[in-house]
């Protein structure tokens, strides 16, 4: 139930809002303190406030009252009402302005009008919010000063601005969707739809229909017209993910969309006009899987008009520091709590990690480290299992009893001995390949212990 509260000395005008308006909490104030103190306690939804109170002018308690993100909307009744009055209010926030005496449905339409606005208001703030929360995880996907990095990020915001299909290569994990995200929202359709097909999802049966949809009786089932992913898109954006998964004959329908801009629906024959951008990606390699004839040579050379190759996160190690921090401090901003840092060994034990599941698995492990934590910084054994296994495992041997020159000898000469074996016992080209003279490989092979014989 929406709150309104109203700010009027004369207390007959208070009971006649409040008889007048019984599907609103009506509270009430007869002074401006009162007044701002139910607007702390309660955050009404609309106030009605008087211009003329006896402790206060309304038009002094009216920027009070707006003040803050949430604050209500004002609607102004007094009967003083004038042009000066009326600026002068509607610039300091008021919503609307209404003379006494007034019309108590002319009110009421008023009030339902303030809050559909604040509605629209806050819709509006919800999907911006959730926008923002894409494009910021796709951001920290971006984020880094590696060089490959740093090149995608320039390729992006090149292919951004030229309205053509783009495809997207990577290992699962490495961010595909984000960077296709990233693409839409840094080009021109940015304010059209997003519409992502998740082709390796979908079973061979119902894929065809869900990208173009059907006509009503096309199969067992189809009772209605259908709109297919490709004719919700309208003229925005269409991520087709997990592209080499799609089958040869719809590689073809495909093609002929990419082609000529058309297609029809299951159990159609009235061509349908399609304007949407095309973005594309795949964990597969491509160049196999055209040799092999599962992918098509002529919708490849079409969807690659521009690529994006996606770098593992073994391949930008310098990263993962910065990485880990920033889903670190998403986590801890969306708990409102839970670790800030992380300690040394823990961060040693990252940067050591392999990641076969790339960024996708650095994000899951610090969600879960911080969950785990029970102070303020990251420990090495909150971190999840499959990382301190491969720490244990990569740990360094046992230090040798043998001393550091007798460890550099043994492993000079075995390096002597390979390369002399590479080189079919030839002590000429065996020196030219070692860098050393002919004689200094004389020296060192008449020095060489010969090989322990093994332990019985």
């Amino acid at each position: 139930m929406h709150t309104v509260l109203t700010i009027d000395d004369e207390a007959s005008i208070r009971a006649a809002i409040r008889r007048a308006f019984p599907e609103y909490e009506v509270l009430e104030a007869a002074d401006a303190e009162t007044g701002l103190q139910l607007v702390a306690s309660h955050s009404p939804d609309i106030v009605l406030l008087d211009m003329k109170l006896a402790d206060r002018d309304g038009l002094e308690l009216l920027p009070v009252i707006r003040r803050g993100v949430d604050a209500p909307s004002v609607i102004v009744i007094t009967a003083y009402g004038n042009v000066r009055t009326t600026v002068e209010a509607l610039r300091a926030g008021a919503y609307d302005f209404v003379e006494k005496p007034f019309d108590i449905e002319a009110l009421g339409v008023t009030i339902r009008n303030a809050l559909e606005l604040r509605g629209l208001k806050d819709e509006v703030g919800e999907l911006r919010a959730r926008v923002a929360k894409l494009v910021g995880e796709g951001e920290g996907l971006l984020l880094g000063n590696e060089t490959s990095i740093s090149k995608l990020r320039s390729r992006i915001d090149r292919l951004a601005a030229v309205d053509l299909p783009v495809l997207i290569l990577g290992a699962s994990g490495t961010g595909k969707e984000l960077v296709a995200r990233s693409l839409h929202q840094r080009g021109p359709r940015k304010t059209k739809p997003f519409v992502v097909v998740n082709c390796a999802a979908l079973p061979d049966t119902l894929i065809e229909s869900e990208l173009f949809g059907h006509e009503k009786g096309a199969f067992t089932g189809a009772h209605s017209r259908f709109r297919g992913r490709f004719e919700r898109a309208g003229s925005g954006t269409i991520f087709l993910d997990e592209i080499g998964d799609l089958k040869s004959g719809l590689q073809a329908k495909l093609l002929r969309v990419l082609e000529d801009g058309r297609f029809e629906r299951v159990g159609g024959s009235t061509q349908v006009q399609c304007n949407a951008r095309v973005l594309a990606a795949t964990n597969r390699d491509l160049d196999v899987e055209r040799r092999q004839g599962r992918f098509r040579d002529d919708l490849f050379f079409r969807l690659s008009a521009g690529v994006l190759r996606l770098p593992l996160l073994a391949d930008r190690r310098g990263d993962i520091p910065l990485l880990a921090r920033h889903f670190l401090q998403r986590q801890r901003e969306k708990l409102r709590s839970g670790p800030a840092t992380i300690a040394e060994p823990a961060m040693d034990a990252l940067l050591g990690y392999d990641w076969p599941g790339n960024i996708r698995e650095l994000r899951n492990a610090m969600e879960r480290a911080s969950l785990l934590a029970e102070g303020e910084e990251i420990e090495l054994e909150d971190l999840p299992q499959s990382i301190l296994q491969q720490r244990e495992s990569s740990a360094a041997p046992a230090i040798c009893a043998e001393s550091l020159r007798d460890q550099v000898e043994a492993f000079e000469a075995e390096v002597v001995q390979s390369t002399l074996a590479r080189m079919d016992g030839n002590r000429r080209r065996t020196a030219l390949a070692l860098g050393i003279s002919l004689r200094s490989l004389q020296y060192k092979l008449s020095r060489m212990r010969p090989p322990r014989s093994p332990k019985t």
